[in-house]
């Protein structure tokens, strides 16, 4: 339902970083599952689902490049009346 342009930029070996990024959602996709989307606030709770791939290169002891892609499919649930997310699962996978 939304597509996320992600910028290049540069990730630690050991580490984490925080990548800016655009989020375009396709509202005409949600609207045509509204009621779903009604019953679910009405609930209490909100289950999203993500699928992300990012490609990219790994770089080895500074000498050898190998193209790598990884993966991460998460589905959590976000509690409305404190809009906190209230659990979180992912599988994340990696590909060179």
């Amino acid at each position: 339902m939304g597509d996320a342009d992600l910028y290049p930029g540069l990730i630690p070996s050991k580490g984490t970083e925080t990548l800016p990024s655009r989020l375009t959602i396709q509202v005409d996709q949600m609207a045509a599952d509204m009621s779903a989307l009604i019953s679910d606030v009405l609930a209490g709770q909100i289950v999203l689902e993500t699928r992300t791939r990012i490609p990219g290169r790994a770089t080895f002891l500074k000498i050898i490049k190998k193209h790598a892609v990884a993966t991460s499919e998460c589905r959590f649930t976000i509690d409305i009346p404190s809009l906190k997310i209230q659990s979180q699962e992912c599988k994340n996978k990696t590909k060179f």
